[in-house]
């Protein structure tokens, strides 16, 4: 049977010819989840670096040490929320990420890990921004940035269901011709 064409260029097709195309790229699709997995063990292989500075954390609680905001848990994630000093909002693509924070920490805590974000702003900026966006994770203010595993560009990509769920369209992300990957991004209540 001749494909006929949807008119975005997509070719329409019969169920067997889905079906058979479908099973065909789902072997991609778990070759690739092995390979991610495989990717993940090596990368818990790593070697680990020993902390020696002493950090202090501004939180809602008061001053916090690194090792406080494990929150008696064997694991902590740490991200890096880029909101200044006198920023009255944190950077958009920082803020699309935190939205696919929000609810995970219960998750987490069931597998010994604790979530926080850091920024450079202070507690009382900060804050102010967590409650306009109705975030509940915790965001606490480090005045400098450390490092224990670091990734940039789409080294995040893993931890962003939002961008999943997109894949997952017939149009993807549709980033294909902005200036830059994240160009259409807003804050969750400043779309229109």
């Amino acid at each position: 049977m001749t494909a006929a064409s949807s008119g975005d260029g997509h070719p329409v097709v019969d169920r067997q010819a889905w079906i058979d195309s479908r099973l065909e790229h789902l072997e991609a699709e778990k070759a690739l989840t092995r390979q991610r997995d495989e990717l993940s063990a090596a990368r818990r292989a790593l070697p680990w670096l020993e902390v020696t500075n002493d950090y202090v954390f501004d939180t809602p609680d008061g001053q916090a040490s690194l090792s406080d905001l494990f929150a008696g848990r064997r694991q902590l994630l740490v991200y890096h929320f880029m909101m200044g000093p006198g920023w009255v909002e944190g950077c958009p693509s920082c803020s699309f990420w935190a939205d696919n924070y929000e609810g995970t920490q219960v998750h987490l805590a069931h597998r010994n890990t604790s979530l926080v974000a850091v920024s450079r702003a202070p507690l009382t900026e900060i804050t102010a921004y967590k409650e306009r966006m109705g975030w509940t994770f915790t965001i606490d203010d480090d005045g400098r940035v450390y490092l224990t595993y670091q990734t940039f560009s789409r080294g995040l990509d893993m931890v962003n269901g939002a961008y999943h769920m997109l894949d997952l369209t017939a149009a993807g992300r549709d980033e294909d011709g902005l200036d830059w990957s994240m160009q259409w991004l807003h804050r969750h209540d400043a779309y229109t």
